[in-house]
């Protein structure tokens, strides 16, 4: 059970860089135009 435990952290540690990375996509369009 330990790998699924781990896959699951990987998947939620992933969603999190993804919302960061989008959290700036937005900043940087806003400030550009």
């Amino acid at each position: 059970m330990s790998t699924l435990g781990n896959m699951s952290k990987d998947v939620v540690e992933n969603y999190i860089n993804n919302q960061k990375y989008n959290a700036l996509q937005k900043k940087k369009r806003l400030n550009g135009r």
